[in-house]
């Protein structure tokens, strides 16, 4: 996905009223400067820690100050200039992109980002110079400044000090061009119980009666796309083989997003027993038929471990 947002800047200059120019520009370090000027020269400027632009105080502060540097204008027209030109960039494109230091440093030096499609994601922020930022889900949902102040100290070797608004811009930078990625290294361990179950079940009979749940532990709804039922206990069985808790629901929510899973469990009625048989609702496809595959038990485990 390609970024639509305009090139990131930490500074603009616009002009104001009688051949004077206003000036901002984040300072290094953090916080912002806006500075008046007129011909080369500088009349008067201001330092705050807030974009002025959402400062709410910032149009009378800063009117103060051009009036105090340049007495013959007139208050309300300052005012009504700095305030004119703070709607424009409030709703300009370049607006969107006027940022701070910080932040500003942080997108321009990225190259890429890649979203890991782990269990939960894990996110690769590739910067100019080789360099790569290494996120949790967890840190960029926490979005708190010190994650990403130390991971560039350490590899850029040099301070950030970007503040929490600042983190919110990068992260909505780095989300705009976010690209899906399959994890490195080893597999997450719901694809590997996905497996297991997988190889567990292709040797049992697909049969289209129902009382085939009690027996084998699956049936295949003979309806026209008709799902491939599994029993609860089966499944259950299966991942706490693999060493995981039997009733965490991200498994059920990596076949969901997988297609496997169409249906969550649910009670099923078996025509001739008096308990309804719990099962989950797959998609036919995921059971591997074998050849002339006898039918199977569930205290049976073709495989063994």
């Amino acid at each position: 996905m390609s970024d639509a947002r305009p090139a990131a800047d930490s500074s603009v200059t616009v002009p104001l009223i009688e051949g004077i120019q206003m000036e901002i520009g984040a300072v290094p370090g953090g916080g912002w400067i806006t500075r008046f000027g007129r011909n080369g020269d500088t009349l008067a400027e201001d330092r705050s820690n807030t974009e002025p632009w959402i400062d709410r105080r910032a149009p009378g502060r800063l009117t103060k100050a051009l009036a105090a540097a340049v007495p013959t204008l007139n208050e309300k027209a300052i005012k009504d200039a700095i305030t004119t030109t703070f709607d424009g960039i409030l709703e300009s494109p370049d607006g969107a992109a006027l940022i701070s230091e910080p932040a500003a440093r942080v997108i321009s030096a990225t190259e890429r980002v890649e979203r890991e499609m782990s269990d939960p994601p894990a996110y690769a922020v590739y910067l100019d110079n080789g360099d790569c930022l290494e996120f949790s889900n967890r840190d960029l949902a926490a979005a708190q400044p010190i994650a990403l102040n130390e991971r560039w100290q350490a590899i850029r070797f040099e301070p950030l000090r970007a503040t929490r608004r600042d983190f919110g811009e990068i992260i909505d930078h780095w989300f705009s061009m976010a690209v899906p990625v399959d994890p490195p290294g080893a597999k997450s361990p719901w694809e590997r119980i996905a497996e297991k179950l997988e190889t567990r079940i292709a040797p049992l009979s697909r049969e289209t009666d129902r009382s085939a749940l009690k027996k084998h532990g699956i049936w295949q709804d003979p309806k026209p796309g008709g799902l491939l039922w599994v029993r609860s206990d089966l499944i259950q069985e299966v991942i706490t083989e693999a060493g995981e808790n039997a009733n965490d629901g991200r498994f059920a929510r990596y076949l969901e997003r997988s297609k496997i899973l169409i249906e969550r469990s649910k009670l099923i009625r078996v025509p001739g027993a008096g308990v309804p048989v719990r099962a989950w609702g797959l998609a036919p496809e995921f059971k591997i038929d074998l050849d002339d595959a006898p039918g199977g038990f569930l205290t049976e485990d073709p495989v063994g471990d």
